[in-house]
């Protein structure tokens, strides 16, 4: 079976495979808030990345990512204070630390000037 990306009608009628990509396993797909794009994981070079394309007939998809670690389950994201938006995913990456039976620091519910991840 191909693991590939489908577009279609919401009745199932006309449907495209739109990556069309025989030798890769593409998954996860996420469509952009306008609907014009689909961001998804694709397994390249022995790992996940992501890839970015048009959601229609004919169209080449976009690396976006060539690291390491497995990119996966890629979302569209409203940056603040921006109208676009863009894609992001959760990276899998082993942890690079040794956990230790050390203290953490306690949480405060002091305000930091530091960003904060979802």
């Amino acid at each position: 079976m191909q693991d590939d990306i489908y577009v279609m009608n919401a009745d199932g009628s006309d449907v495209i495979n739109i990556t069309n990509d025989p030798l890769h396993f593409d998954r996860e797909p996420a469509w952009s808030p306008d609907g014009t794009h689909i961001v998804f994981q694709s397994y390249w070079d022995d790992n996940w990345n992501l890839f970015l394309i048009e959601a229609r007939e004919g169209a080449t998809a976009v690396r976006l990512t060539k690291t390491p670690q497995d990119e996966e389950n890629p979302v569209w994201v409203v940056l603040p204070g921006k109208e676009s938006t863009q894609p992001t995913a959760t990276p899998t990456a082993e942890p690079t630390e040794e956990p230790t039976d050390e203290p953490t620091e306690e949480p405060t519910d002091e305000p930091t000037d530091e960003p904060t991840t979802p």
